[in-house]
Formats: structure tokens, sequence, C-alpha cells
């Protein structure tokens, strides 16, 4: 009787547990709606810096058909990015930040100027293949470098890695030569495309190696840095230091080339860093693939450029072959932009690489 009125033990217990439950859900359901809205947000901007990367392409080419020279197009586009950046710039003093990651010292400065050589590499012969090229060709040989990373890495470093990112890597060099003959034969510009590609695949294998010890944001301002020293340097004796004389002439290229460094390079950077942290990793490059769709959109609204039937196909294997390099990586966020795309640190069948 006594039991019968009070309960039996065990239902006392599992009422109070379905209390925990019902309280821990409420507590989920109330702190959900904050974070998916942030979710819902992360998307959304990295889906707008993604926007933002596809105009570069027709941007550049405007510019360097008006006549700017590739090398003072890419000194101011990153010397203005740096100068917004510029919070980051480390000290040379030695500290540490979190993760027990340097964030100054001699020795970030040094690496951020060697990515900077990279990088410079990668815009200078993007810019001057530009000459030669499509808008909308550049960008999908330019999305090669996603895919030269393990090769490189396989060749030169003996770093295993899976079938799925060789198979990857054939679909993409499938796609990119389809493109490269859809109605016009190979040129100039696209082989510079194509060693602008394997400059940044090999930027982004140092970024590999400096990520390890060095802070993402002061080493990225850094390295814009390293690029704007670079391109100064080599317009200033291109032109016998005669630096007014070969600045752009026109308001439009003006507001072009602030463009490039504001609403591409710096802007973007502080997004993405924002967005990832939010998002997991596999759906940030699935947004990135979208990269070149979108700059063969603005060429042809831009600058009337048409893809036919057969680049079509190509330009779909490209990014088939970045989703199919997605599904084969899983890891972490932490990253390094280059006005393209955040590298991040992943393993990849068991070792480590960096991906845009």
């Amino acid at each position: 009787g006594d039991e019968g009125d009070h309960g039996s033990p065990s239902t006392t217990s599992s009422s109070g547990e379905e209390s925990r439950l019902l309280g821990a859900t409420v507590g989920a359901g109330r702190r959900e709606g904050p974070a998916t809205r942030t979710r819902a947000l992360a998307i959304l901007t990295l889906n707008m810096v993604t926007i933002l990367w596809g105009t570069q392409h027709s941007v550049i080419k405007m510019m360097v058909d008006s006549g700017i020279d590739p090398s003072y197009l890419n000194a101011l586009r990153f010397i203005v990015s740096a100068l917004i950046l510029s919070p980051y710039l480390p000290s040379m003093a030695p500290s540490t930040g979190s993760g027990g990651l340097s964030k100054s010292g001699k020795g970030l400065w040094v690496a951020g100027l060697e990515l900077g050589v990279w990088c410079c590499g990668g815009f200078m012969a993007q810019a001057i293949g530009l000459k030669y090229t499509t808008a909308s060709r550049s960008a999908f040989v330019l999305y090669l470098n996603v895919k030269l990373v393990p090769i490189i890495q396989s060749i030169f470093f003996q770093k295993s890695i899976g079938w799925k990112v060789w198979a990857a890597a054939a679909t993409a060099f499938v796609g990119t030569c389809l493109l490269c003959y859809d109605g016009t034969k190979p040129n100039m510009g696209d082989a510079l495309c194509s060693l602008a590609a394997v400059f940044s695949a090999i930027y982004i294998i140092r970024v590999g190696d400096f990520a390890q010890r060095y802070e993402a944001s002061p080493l990225t301002a850094v390295s814009f840095v390293g690029v704007s020293v670079v391109t100064f340097v080599w317009a200033s004796v291109e032109y016998e230091w005669n630096v007014a004389g070969s600045l752009p002439k026109t308001p439009k290229v003006w507001i072009m080339g602030l463009y490039l460094a504001v609403a591409v390079t710096a802007i973007p950077t502080i997004m993405q860093t924002w967005g990832q942290k939010h998002i997991e990793s596999e759906r940030a490059v699935v947004i990135y693939a979208m990269d070149p769709v979108y700059a063969a959109v603005f060429a042809h609204f831009l600058l009337g450029e048409v893809i036919g039937p057969q680049g079509i196909v190509g330009a779909c294997l490209v990014v088939l072959a970045a989703i199919v390099s997605a599904s084969a990586i899983g890891g972490g966020k932490e990253g390094l932009d280059d006005g393209r795309g955040v590298h991040e640190r992943v393993s990849v069948d068991g070792g480590e690489q960096e991906r845009v």
C-alpha cells in the first residue's frame, strides 16, 4: 500500500530523468535559434565572398586591356589591402598567441614575406595571362591550384594521397582541356594562368609549413606587404622608377583598382575569417567551388564572353572535381587567405595538406 501511494523508486528515478532531459531540450532549443541564425548568416557571408572573388577576373582583364601594367595593378591592389590589414601586422619582438602559435617575431616576418613572393608570382602570371585569354577560361584554369597541391606533394615530398584525389585531379585536367579547346586553340594566356595555378599551389604548400608555427592573421598581413614590395619594385624597375608616369590615367581604372583592393581582397579576407568559424570545412569548399562559375557569369555580362557547349562540359567537370575533392577531405578550419580563398589545414587520407 505505501509503495503504491508514494510510487516505486524506479518510477521516481524515471520521472527525474525525464525532467532533466526536458530541461536540457528546452535549454538546447533556446541556444539553437541564435546558433542557427549565425550559421545561416555564415553561409550567406561565404557566398557573398565567393561572388566577390568571381568578379575579379573580369575587372583584372578590363584593367590590363586598358593599358595598366600588371605589376602596377597588383602593387595598387596589395598596397591598399596591406594598409587595411595593417592592424594585424606583427612586431619584430617574439610573442605567443592562442594554441602556442607565434603571433610576432622575425621568423613570422620572414615566413610572410616568402609567402608574398609566391603569391606575387601567381597574381602576376594571372594578370599577364589575362592579356591573351578570356576571363572565364582564366578562372577555371586557376582553379586547378587545389588539385595541384596533392600532386606536387606526392611527387616532391613523397606524401601518399588517395584515389579520390587522383580522380578529382584527372577530372579537373580533362575539364580544363575542354575549356581551353572551346572555340579557340590554347594560347599563351592559358599557359600563364596554368603557371599561376602552380605558383598558387606552392604557396598553399608553404602555408602548410608556416601555419603550424604562426597565427594566420599576421601571416596574411605580412604576405600582403611582401606582394606590395615585390610588385612595386618590379614596376619601378620596368618603368625606370618613373612611378608617376606609369600610374592609371583615368578615374575608371583607379576605381577598378581600389575595388580589387578593398572589395575583392581585404574585406573578403575579414568576412571569410568570420564565416569559416561557424560552418564545416566541407560546406565551405562546396561554396567556393562556385567561384569560377560566378566568374564566367560576370565575364558574360561585363565582357560579352560566351562559353560554348564543350566549354560548359569542361566547366562542370572542374566544379565536379572540386566537390569530389571536398568529399575526400575532412578536417579543421584554420586558414590563410591569398585574395582568392582560405587555405585550410586538413587531413587527406592520413596526411596533412592545405586547401583553398
